[in-house]
């Protein structure tokens, strides 16, 4: 593809990958590809505007962008929110409630004092003495086995909203502290799915390359060096040399010839380049 049909289509006439795509024919990722080889980019921020409208892919309903939120991209342009405000909010919502009934079933899942635990939002979190409090335990911006978090909440004990009130009326005593959560290490990493199970559920046990006897991921069939083996002995993929692959490439496109073989077109691109020829 030359560059001045790129530049043409991409800069001049201000369409899409995807639109450049369609005009030529060829895949959006070969359109990709040759944006990234020349070095190719338009350089326009987005701008934000107030009027207009946008659909909200959670709610699938067509809003004015006043109800977006303002977003910060890494590259630093300002553009609109993906959700709408209403979204955004609802969804907050579902995860503090979820994290505050994951530190309900730590602290023992009911009031101390009365035994009360048919509603989670009618039970609260009292911090024995109040000097000690460094942050309202109650907001749940964050998981309750946090660093943080963890350590405001063996500070407090689990009580209902009616006896909350007693106590610091004095009415009734303040019963003490019987659940502690583990508190992990402050500078401790996020956890990490295991490399040798299934990703999508963390649960799956691993596998075993059946050539030789490697533990590999439950999707997987073979370990990498087993399937380079047989891809390059013609097991699965009936490939031509790469001077007719080359020539089918010209003649045609990545796409085609992919479809033709039952690859990707980038696994094409990398054999050509594996083999010098790009």
């Amino acid at each position: 593809m030359e560059e001045t049909l790129l530049i043409k289509l991409y800069i001049t006439d201000g369409l899409s990958q995807r639109g450049v795509a369609e005009h030529l024919g060829i895949s959006q990722t070969t359109v990709r590809y040759y944006l990234e080889k020349y070095k190719i980019k338009k350089n326009k921020p987005r701008p934000v505007t107030e009027s207009g409208s946008k659909r909200c892919p959670k709610c699938e309903v067509t809003k004015p962008l006043t109800d977006f939120y303002k977003q910060i991209r890494p590259s630093g342009n300002v553009c609109n929110g993906s959700w709408c405000k209403a979204c955004v909010k609802g969804q907050t919502v579902v995860r503090q409630r979820h994290y505050k009934q994951q530190a309900i079933d730590l602290k023992g899942g009911g009031c101390r004092a009365c035994g009360f635990k048919a509603y989670a939002g009618a039970l609260d979190f009292h911090h024995i003495d109040p000097s000690t409090k460094d942050m309202q335990a109650g907001r749940f911006s964050r998981k309750p086995t946090s660093y943080k978090l963890s350590k405001e909440l063996n500070k407090c004990v689990l009580v209902c909203a009616n006896c909350h009130r007693m106590i610091h009326a004095g009415v009734i005593e303040c019963p003490p502290i019987k659940y502690l959560i583990p508190v992990p290490p402050k500078d401790a990493p996020k956890h990490k799915p295991d490399k040798l199970t299934d990703g999508r559920c963390g649960k799956a046990p691993p596998a075993r390359c059946p050539d030789c006897d490697v533990a590999v991921c439950s999707r997987a069939t073979r370990c990498r060096s087993c399937a380079a083996v047989v891809r390059e002995g013609g097991g699965k993929i009936n490939w031509p040399s790469n001077d007719e692959l080359l020539s089918d490439v010209k003649e045609r496109n990545y796409t085609q010839v992919a479809k033709q073989l039952g690859v990707s077109d980038n696994a094409i691109r990398k054999r050509l380049r594996r083999a010098g020829l790009l």
